[in-house]
């Protein structure tokens, strides 16, 4: 297994803009070779999704990426009877990759969009405002056998901003940088990225509702004892479509049939919130890598913008629902949506094989004239944090050297001082007298984290020997979408309902509060908590306010990220 290691730079936006201007996903139409979505509410605005991904290009006009191979002489083999022998040694790629959509591409799309529509003043803002993303690296030639077959090298989170750079660094032994080197020799090196980015966008109202039959779900042989174990995202569809068939899911609509196909996607976003988790590539199970990568680059090929992204995986949460519920889906609605962009680094050897400042071999050999520096890999949510969450991060980093020193080294992390490091960030120490090689590679270090007036957070010390400190949020996103039956509570003379939640960051107490009349629309109605990253679930209370100023309440706990506001209490 290859150690990878990432570092993120681009520039943060804050979440109030992400927000500002969803895109209307059922108005999406192909333009130029863009698939493009008017902004919600503006006919006239339009964004589109990002069309390619390339290696990153330096001020020189080189890419951004550097192949070393390196050797070390090792002890000989006192029964070897050879006088030449092979050198330890090994490879180390670095390189940058960013998606992007070219100039003359987006204003043909403008251009088009203009005739198609007959409207002039049609415009072309910009890429889509993408949520999350994850990356995955994959080679053919990096196998211990020799076999071309695909082998995932690395995943991780990707940055949500076009025109945003990764940095991906890789360590080679021997064996594994000479099959390297002889892929790039060829006209299409085996070395791919794929880029798995969600949008949100708002899907139109239907007149149709969902009922969900909880004691069939748990019967169904795709969720009978299936707790902790990885969904692929085709395993969920395919569960759905059997729910629906079975009867446990039953839809009813008065629309028109020609609607059934976006009734479905709507039902099953609705079910995927309420059923499952979601599950980062970097962390599945080893045992599992295989069928992930199979699910990704199976005889199907790879799969485009929709609800199942192709490298996504779910876990099954704990259905603890009896009886039915019922959803209703009269309201327009914000989903999520994934767009995928592949692509092959290229023939770089073939253009920039004799450059020393991209493909280099160098020999290494007194431990007294080397230094290791461990690079800080920031974590691409942890990026956008720093606008509105993280004030600071401060890394402290400890070495014990092996003649009794010290080497102590810290960095201090804001907004400004991630843009301006431009991807690296790194911390350096030498070799004193550290005579074990392998001991010289362990150190220490740990990270506090300052969230402003919000508190503050420190790790203890934490022993590594990787060459990558990643650094990841200590929290995590939950969002509490809301959830009911219009007539329902006009029906039960329902004025008001007052949704109050309270949750623990880092020791401090926090509020927030919601107040839906019946007619709302929901799907602006929602909850979005910063909580810590083992924090399960959080308290909620509802207060339903009758017409004659009555009041019912409740008390319980969020773990699904929905709450039901038709579910009254009988009096």
């Amino acid at each position: 297994m290859k150690t990878i290691y990432l570092t993120f730079f681009l520039l943060v936006a804050g979440l109030a803009t992400i927000m500002a201007q969803p895109v209307f996903i059922d108005g999406g139409v192909r333009a130029g070779g863009l698939m493009c979505f008017p902004v919600y509410g503006d006919s006239l605005s339009y964004r589109y999704l990002p069309s390619r991904g390339r290696l990153a290009i330096n001020d020189q006009n080189l890419p951004e990426f550097s192949f070393l191979r390196y050797a070390t002489a090792k002890n000989p083999d006192p029964k070897s009877i050879n006088s030449i022998s092979e050198a330890d040694g090994g490879g180390l790629v670095h390189f940058l990759v960013l998606y992007d959509t070219p100039d003359d591409q987006i204003r043909q799309a403008e251009s088009e969009l203009r005739i198609k529509f007959r409207n002039p003043k049609i415009n072309l803002l910009g890429p889509v405002f993408f949520t999350k993303g994850d990356y995955v690296v994959v080679s053919s030639v990096l196998g211990q056998n020799g076999k071309e077959e695909k082998k995932l090298i690395g995943v991780g989170q990707a940055p949500v901003f076009e025109n945003s750079k990764v940095a991906f660094s890789f360590m080679l032994n021997p064996l594994e940088a000479q099959l390297l080197m002889e892929s790039f020799k060829m006209a299409t090196p085996d070395v791919s990225i794929m880029f798995d980015l969600t949008f949100s966008g708002v899907t139109q109202a239907y007149d149709a509702e969902v009922e969900v039959n909880w004691s069939m779900v748990e019967k169904n042989e795709y969720y009978h004892e299936k707790t902790n174990i990885l969904f692929y995202s085709s395993e969920v569809h395919k569960s759905f479509s059997e729910l629906h068939k079975t009867g446990a899911i039953k839809i009813r609509t008065a629309g028109k049939d020609s609607l059934m196909a976006q009734i479905l996607d709507a039902t099953y976003e609705k079910l995927l919130n309420m059923m499952f988790n979601p599950v980062k590539p970097s962390e599945i199970p080893l045992d599992q890598k295989k069928g992930f990568m199979e699910e990704i680059f199976g005889t199907g090929g790879l799969a485009g913008l929709g609800l199942f992204g192709a490298s996504r995986t779910y876990i099954l949460k704990e259905l603890k629902t009896e009886g039915k519920s019922t959803v209703s889906l009269n309201s327009y609605s914000t989903v999520e949506r994934r767009h995928l962009i592949t692509f092959n680094v290229g023939n770089i050897f073939e253009k920039y094989g004799k450059d020393k400042r991209v493909f280099r071999d160098v020999t290494l050999e007194d431990p007294v004239f080397q230094q290791r520096d461990v690079l800080v890999n920031i974590d691409g949510d942890l990026q956008s944090a720093f606008e509105d969450i993280v004030k600071s991060a401060a890394i402290s980093f400890r070495k014990d050297h092996q003649n009794g020193r010290e080497t102590i080294r810290e960095v201090f992390l804001t907004k400004n001082t991630l843009s301006e490091n431009e991807g690296r960030i790194a911390m350096s120490y030498l070799n004193q007298e550290d005579k074990d090689r392998l001991k010289w590679l362990d150190y220490q270090y740990q990270v506090q984290w300052n969230f402003g007036a919000e508190g503050n957070y420190q790790t203890g010390w934490i022993d590594q020997n990787t060459p990558i400190i990643n650094l990841y949020a200590p929290y995590k996103r939950h969002v509490i979408n809301l959830d009911a039956d219009a007539d329902k509570l006009k029906a039960e003379n329902i004025r008001a309902v007052s949704i109050q939640i309270e949750y623990d960051f880092f020791g401090k107490k926090k509020q927030k509060r919601l107040t839906v009349k019946p007619g709302d629309d929901l799907s602006t109605k929602f909850f979005d908590l910063t909580l810590p990253i083992d924090q399960q679930s959080v308290d909620y209370s509802i207060t339903w306010i009758r017409n004659d100023g009555s009041k019912e309440t409740i008390n319980d706990k969020d773990e699904y990220g929905l709450i039901f506001l038709d579910e009254i209490p009988q009096k």
